[in-house]
């Protein structure tokens, strides 16, 4: 399997920012509304779910062809860019009263995750363009 050097510690600094379903139930105040708290606790832990069999799927076949798999660390590097914000937006929402607008923003924030991750996938899974073909 070829892999960018740091690919190993992208993913656990990956794992690392997701937490668990326990840590952000302990970042909500108390006085969070159920329908704010559930809502961010499924999604979550649907998105770590996903993105984990998602990336151990890209990782276990990932392509010979330097320039992919450096394609492939750098959509990583993305990848644990957006889970640290939605990690930050997940803190602040869970502050703010207006909890209607901090839910929109986690959504938004779990929707960007999603598609670097779907991006990721598609990229690595694609195979490349034959070479020396006219079409």
């Amino acid at each position: 399997m070829v892999q960018s050097p740091d690919v190993n510690e992208l993913l656990t600094e990956l794992q690392r920012e997701f937490g668990t379903a326990a840590d952000i139930a302990t970042a909500l105040p108390v006085d969070t509304p159920v329908t704010v708290r559930v809502p961010l606790l499924a999604e979550r832990i649907r998105i770590a779910a996903a993105s984990t069999d998602r990336l151990l799927a890209v990782w276990t076949h990932s392509p010979a062809d330097p320039q992919r798999v450096e394609g492939c660390a750098n959509r990583v590097r993305r990848i644990a860019a957006a889970v640290i914000t939605l990690h930050d937006t997940l803190v602040v929402a869970a502050r703010e009263p207006a909890c209607q607008q901090a839910a929109q923003r986690v959504q938004r924030a779990a929707a960007q995750l999603d598609e670097e991750v779907d991006a990721l996938y598609v990229e690595t899974t694609t195979p490349p363009p034959p070479r020396g073909r006219l079409t």
